[in-house]
């Protein structure tokens, strides 16, 4: 299929977590609000939304400040592996920047999106966007109790797909798009031209409005093999997740799931296992082909080290998951598979890309 591209993008000049040693690790960058306070922000891309503490967002009596709209829902979210939970109330921001650009060129405006402003005063920070998958969360009564049957998954905007002058139409000049490359410095580039795509292999993926961000994840070949050579095969959701070093892995049975179905868990001691994934693209070429031993486990899922000293894309550790948002096996890869592979995601034609650094 031949799809049509912009000629237009921006750059963010990402700060990469990394350890002495080069590793590759979350990616942060610096978040400008109307007046002029900054803050800085994970660049996550396994959740969506803005998570910001409302006291960013309000003024000395606790009101909000003139650019924030309260919608009056409030939202319960919690991040994974820190278990890090916020509540909050969901509101409408207008006039945020993202300012680290390069020299000479314009901060990138953030059109008015729907963020999550929480109780706390501090921590998280996050600009989520990602697909797929929001968090944990779930909506709240005003008891702060779970709203039954109430979904969060479009209950907050991705930033990255609301940048002021982008658009989702096939062959605008500046499209939902972006990509990550932790090459040198790292680098983020919003908008997706030829030029920018050249040498990254995609792989679809499914529309669905119920979705974050309006798609699924796409769904890859993973082997989990033993020392003794017992091996197991699925098909699991994967998700790349810059946020965090470690890997989330969870296989069930049957993968995927028959509708209306629930597949059994496997459960698996990680320790010592070797887990290999593939990815491919419409036409059955690789865009995904990694393995590792989970060897050298981090007892810290947040130190930034390689369980595999052979792998560079290998995470820190491995630890048990839950199913994937379709129900089946689910792979969280972590932020390690950026020391080899460049990320895209393409929201104009629905499809997830890698491309292979040399």
């Amino acid at each position: 299929m031949a799809y049509q591209y912009g000629s237009q993008t921006a750059t963010i000049l990402p700060k990469v977590r990394s350890a002495q040693d080069g590793l590759v690790g979350p990616f942060f960058t610096t978040l400008c609000l109307p007046g002029g306070a900054t803050t800085t922000v994970n660049i996550d891309t396994g959740s969506v939304g803005f998570v910001l503490p409302a006291t960013m967002l309000q003024d000395q009596s606790g009101a909000f400040l003139p650019w924030v709209k309260s919608t009056g829902q409030r939202m319960t979210l919690t991040y994974k592996p820190s278990t890090v939970t916020v509540s909050g109330t969901i509101v409408e921001v207008t006039g945020l920047t993202l300012t680290d650009v390069p020299e000479g060129e314009t901060p990138i405006e953030i059109g008015t999106v729907r963020a999550l402003a929480h109780d706390g005063s501090a921590a998280p920070y996050m600009m989520g966007v990602g697909f797929g998958l929001q968090a944990q969360s779930y909506m709240d009564d005003p008891n702060g109790q779970p709203l039954p049957g109430v979904s969060t998954n479009t209950a907050l905007d991705n930033p990255f797909m609301n940048v002021v002058g982008m658009s989702r139409e096939p062959g605008a000049p500046f499209q939902a798009g972006y990509s990550l490359s932790a090459y040198g410095r790292g680098k983020v580039t919003l908008g997706q031209t030829a030029d920018t795509l050249a040498g990254f292999r995609f792989m679809p993926l499914t529309a669905d409005p119920t979705s974050p961000s309006g798609y699924q994840l796409p769904w890859v070949d993973v082997r989990v093999t033993s020392p003794d050579g017992g091996a197991v095969q699925t098909k699991a959701q994967m998700l790349m997740d810059a946020g965090i070093e470690n890997m989330f892995l969870a296989v069930y049975e049957p993968s995927p799931p028959a509708a209306g179905t629930s597949p059994a868990h496997l459960h698996i001691d990680w320790a010592g296992k070797a887990v290999g994934i593939q990815a491919r693209d419409a036409a059955g070429a690789l865009v995904v082909d990694y393995g590792f031993v989970n060897a050298n486990p981090s007892a810290d899922a947040h130190a930034n080290t390689n369980t595999d000293l052979d792998q560079p894309a290998s995470p820190s550790t491995v630890l048990p998951g839950g199913p994937g948002p379709q129900g089946g096996s689910f792979l969280n890869t972590g932020v390690h598979p950026l020391a080899i592979y460049d990320y895209a995601v393409d929201f104009v034609n629905g499809q997830l890309g890698f491309r292979l650094r040399v």
